[in-house]
């Protein structure tokens, strides 16, 4: 049972990516000659790795080509035959086999070598987890050095140890069942979250890793998921102290949208605070996240963007600062605040790419002579003056008639007029005048649009970001309810026939009264796009009857349709009856158009109810895709007119596929046993809602109520729509 609950806690176990800080290291510290792989899975599968080092004990990557003899997988993307991979190896490209049981890579050395370790990098994202099972040998002469094995179900509890000694969590001897086992790897991982928030406790980054659904093509993401990615940047913080953002590209699935990033942004801040009290904040940007580097070292930035000018200038170029450095001086006389670096343009003789590459060697030479430190990025290149922290970053262009091709958006060269860029002119940058454009505004517009005047730390982001707000689920792992749940049926309330008039506040003051645990509700909206309680979209009280999508909600709730205890009801606006019901988990049977799904997470929103305590009742996939969407934190149940004999594991797997919290169907009867039933559900991590019961008499059939009810509680159904509240097992339930 461990093993269950560690694989719930790590839902990324196994992970590894292919960045510098999280390929998969493996120790050989032997001489070997041959090398082998297999991905051990008996259904088919890939082996689909990034590249593979092999290292010497000098901790330098022996040159492939010189080393290896021959390469052959088990199969390639495009042939199920054994395929000669040597090529793919040394060029450190993708490998590929075709699906398969097991697929293997066996790679032949030229002669002996001493390797101190294996280095290899996965395929990124969600595609990822095929390499979960990832197998490692090293050979010499047939005798074996040495065997690795990832993912380990002994090294997956021996991460759950770890995890649960560093905060002081103790696992219950026993554990009762799947429910039990969410809420205890609810509780870890809120442990982990809040522990890590104090400060004081440092996770490596494998665990951080594990703690997080990278493999889920549609993640769902809570706060504290947001604070492992946290303490993971902090991590990284402290060993770089900036690393590139595009390295994050493996969870682009949860940092995606804006306000996810700039979450994770403030929760490491507040880490690094409470651990040492930074001088600075970290600064995430679309290029490095890391240190606030051009904030510390301000002094060291300006002095080198004088400098590298005046050199410049004296060799003959024209020189000015330019994109995010020319933006910040512009718009605030200082450097903007998501930045990591300052950028500077250059103009020679350079009349087409070719001659400005050729000509770029000449500068960076011309740099090198004066003892300037030169990192060279491909086209545009950094220099650093000796004895300063801070440098810049050079960018060359070229003319071609009237126009200067300048590096624009996504680092593609694009001609704009030369007249924007020259003659030079200057700018104040923190007080100190600098050379700028002809024209700042319009170099501006064309390197940023329209909109450059608004600060956007988001802009040209390496994965696509969503501008939304994503509500957090304040739930870990959606815990089903450790009780058979009782909702009160806003059609019908109470035995015998007795009930309130349909969806009415009588009937949901009523069942408030009687103890029920949530209450059901039917939605309409309204001509106006207001949202009431209706069930059908004809009203009828006697001889009076309303068409609820022809009338504003205004005019609807004029309309009575009927009387409680001499009171008399009225149709009911939405938000009216979200107000009494605040304190309660309520149950939304929306009746709407798949479209009116956003319109009715702002008007739950309005009404200051946590969409948590929402339970959904859904038509047709489509609907539920809806539901899902705006209702992230909501549970989601696929409504289906059907009793549980009428349904098969296979349904129950896709609906899990399908990210479907639980069914909804028809109650058992007295005489039917749903035991097996509600092991599939549970099997499947589902919810069950049995509806209807309780002497409502839509399976034609005479029912004991306190006998189905009671067998409903005994076999672990999670929720039941019921009118049987004067039975001892609706009361046995108020007890627990």
């Amino acid at each position: 049972m461990h093993l269950d609950l560690a694989k719930t806690v790590f839902p990324g176990y196994g992970y590894f990516g292919n960045k510098p800080f999280s390929t998969l290291k493996i120790d050989v510290n032997s001489l070997i000659d041959t090398i082998e792989m297999e991905v051990r899975q008996k259904s088919g599968t890939y082996l689909n790795l990034e590249f593979i080092k092999i290292i010497d004990k000098n901790g330098k990557s022996y040159d492939l080509d010189a080393v290896i003899d021959e390469c052959k997988m088990s199969s390639s993307f495009t042939s199920s035959d054994e395929t000669d991979v040597k090529d793919q190896i040394i060029k450190t490209g993708p490998l590929h086999s075709a699906k398969q049981p097991a697929p293997r890579l066996s790679i032949t050395l030229q002669k002996p070598i001493e390797v101190s370790s294996l280095e290899i990098g996965n395929r990124g994202g969600i595609y990822g987890v095929r390499a979960r099972n990832l197998t490692c040998t090293t050979w010499l002469d047939a005798d074996q050095k040495s065997n690795f094995q990832n993912a380990r179900f002994d090294q997956l509890e021996a991460k759950l140890n770890e995890l649960c000694e560093a905060i002081d969590f103790d696992i219950p001897k026993t554990i009762r069942g799947q429910n039990h086992l969410q809420m205890i790897a609810n509780e870890i991982r809120s442990c982990a979250r809040a522990e890590l928030l104090k400060g004081d406790l440092v996770l490596d980054n494998n665990l951080l890793y594990w703690l997080l659904p990278v493999f889920a093509s549609e993640p769902i993401v809570t706060e504290s998921t947001l604070t492992f990615i946290a303490a993971l940047w902090r991590n990284l913080v402290a060993s770089y102290p900036t690393f590139e953002t595009k390295h994050m590209i493996d969870f682009q699935r949860i940092l995606s949208t804006e306000e996810r990033v700039a979450k994770v942004e403030a929760l490491t801040d507040a880490m690094r605070e409470s651990a040492s009290k930074p001088s600075s904040k970290i600064v995430v940007g679309k290029h490095n996240i890391g240190t606030a580097a051009l904030f510390d070292h301000k002094e060291d930035y300006l002095h080198s963007m004088k400098a590298v000018s005046d050199i410049l200038r004296e060799n003959g170029m024209e020189a000015m600062i330019c994109y995010g450095t020319l933006l910040g001086a512009i718009r605030d006389k200082g450097f903007i605040p998501h930045d990591d670096d300052v950028d500077m343009l250059y103009v020679d003789t350079s009349s087409n790419r070719e001659e400005m590459m050729h000509n770029r060697k000449a500068v960076m030479q011309l740099f090198k002579d004066l003892d300037y430190r030169i990192w060279d990025s491909g086209t545009n290149f950094h220099v650093t003056p000796p004895g300063l922290r801070g440098g810049v970053d050079l960018f060359p262009c070229y003319r071609d008639g009237s126009l200067l091709h300048l590096m624009m958006e996504r680092y593609l060269y694009r001609g704009i007029p030369e007249d924007i860029v020259i003659p030079t002119t200057e700018v104040e940058l923190y007080g100190r005048t600098l050379p700028a454009p002809a024209k700042p505004e319009r170099l501006m517009a064309e390197r940023y649009g329209e909109t450059w005047h608004t600060p956007n730390p988001y802009h040209e982001w390496p994965w696509e970001l969503g501008t939304q707000a994503t509500p957090l689920s304040d739930r870990e792992l959606a815990p089903k309810p450790s009780r058979t749940i009782r909702i009160a049926w806003g059609q019908h309330l109470g035995p015998g026939g007795y009930s309130p008039p349909k969806n009415s506040a009588a009937v949901i003051e009523e069942a408030l009264e009687r103890g029920f645990d949530a209450v059901e509700i039917d939605i309409r909206e309204a001509a106006d796009g207001k949202f009431i309680l209706a069930h059908d979209d004809l009203i009828i009280n006697g001889d009076d009857k309303i068409v609820t999508s022809e009338h504003t909600a205004a005019r609807l709730k004029e309309f009575k349709i009927g009387e409680h205890k001499g009171k008399p009801q009225y149709i009911l606006e939405l938000s009216e009856a979200l107000e009494m019901l605040l304190d309660t988990v309520v149950m939304l049977d929306p009746r709407i158009p798949v479209t009116s799904f956003k319109k009715l997470r702002a008007a739950t929103d309005a009404a200051k109810i946590s969409a948590a305590k929402l339970l959904f009742c859904g038509y047709g996939i489509e609907a539920i895709r809806e539901i899902q969407t705006h209702f992230p934190e909501s549970t989601v149940l696929y409504k289906f007119h059907a009793c549980h004999s009428d349904l098969d594991d296979w349904v129950l797997q896709e609906l899990q596929a399908q990210r479907v919290d639980g069914v909804m169907l028809y109650w058992p009867l007295h005489y039917e046993d749903v035991t097996d039933f509600m092991k599939m559900i549970n099997k499947r991590d589902l919810s069950a809602l049995f509806y209807c019961h309780g002497g409502w008499p839509s399976r034609g059939e005479q029912d004991d109520s306190e006998v189905s009810l009671r067998k409903m509680i005994d076999a672990g159904v999670h929720f039941v729509t019921t009118t049987a509240c004067d039975t001892e097992s609706f009361n046995f339930l108020s007890d627990k």
